[in-house]
């Protein structure tokens, strides 16, 4: 039977509504080469079920097993991991009072809640990156300290916590958070203290899993007061920004500027 790729889609978009995992896809099509039609229709939600199956090439009009069955559900099956496997993204906004007044409701995710997310739902690794910091990000340092307690990692990367002349405006936010945290040595602090601004970005880390990107520094301005945008993102890719950022806290540790001990 040759079958269009396009048959696929709608086994593929129940399998990952449904959350079907690899082993689960195993089982069904064990079930399937069984006979046990019945069976894998009520598993994956019923008559629409056996509607896909059809569909796809999976079953016949006569309910039972085609030939190539355990072909055709493994590709729908690969179809739907890949596509729970993408990148996704969302624009995040911060919205000063004056503005949010006179613009149309954006139904945009908002900075201080996107960073709340990420922080709250990291259980193994949270990086923590911006020039700026001042008590606005405060309010999140308990959920860091839980983090930390429960066997989880911090990486703080900033600027200016070496206190001479105007420098060290980070150093008090930094110290915060080091006074909440039980176990120092899940806590990294890695600080630009050289001239020029150096360390800019702003990238909050969750997991190698969720992460922001924007223009929106950890600060009451950042997170309230400013016109701030960024994106909110989940998937494979994240991995590839937490790398990096590991690699620039590497490198400003290795370098010879002084950095937050």
């Amino acid at each position: 039977m040759e079958l269009d790729f396009k048959q696929l889609l709608p086994l593929a978009d129940l399998l990952e509504a449904r959350g079907i995992t690899s082993e689960e896809v195993g089982r069904l099509i064990a079930l399937l080469g069984a006979g046990q039609i019945q069976e894998v229709v009520s598993r994956l939600g019923g008559d629409i079920a056996r509607d896909c199956l059809q569909y796809a090439g999976v079953i016949n009009d006569r309910g039972t097993a085609t030939p190539t069955h355990e072909a055709y559900f493994t590709a729908a099956a690969a179809l739907a991991l890949l596509r729970e496997q993408r990148d996704t993204w969302e624009p995040v906004v911060t919205l000063p009072a004056t503005l949010r007044s006179l613009l149309p409701d954006t139904g945009y995710l908002e900075t201080a809640q996107v960073l709340r997310r990420i922080v709250v739902n990291s259980k193994r690794e949270l990086i923590l990156a911006a020039p700026f910091l001042d008590s606005g990000i405060e309010d999140l340092f308990p959920a860091v300290a839980d983090l930390v307690a429960e066997g989880g990692t911090c990486l703080l990367i900033t600027r200016d916590l070496v206190v001479a002349a105007s420098k060290g405006r980070n150093r008090p936010v930094v110290d915060s958070l080091r006074r909440m945290v039980a176990d120092r040595a899940r806590l990294r602090v890695e600080s630009w203290s050289g001239e020029g601004l150096g360390v800019h970005m702003k990238v909050v880390v969750g997991d190698r899993e969720m992460c922001y990107i924007g223009s929106a520094n950890l600060t009451h301005g950042g997170l309230e007061r400013n016109l701030e945008v960024g994106v909110y993102c989940e998937g494979a890719g994240v991995a590839r920004v937490a790398d990096f950022m590991a690699a620039v806290a590497d490198g400003l540790k290795v370098s010879r500027m002084p950095a937050a001990r």
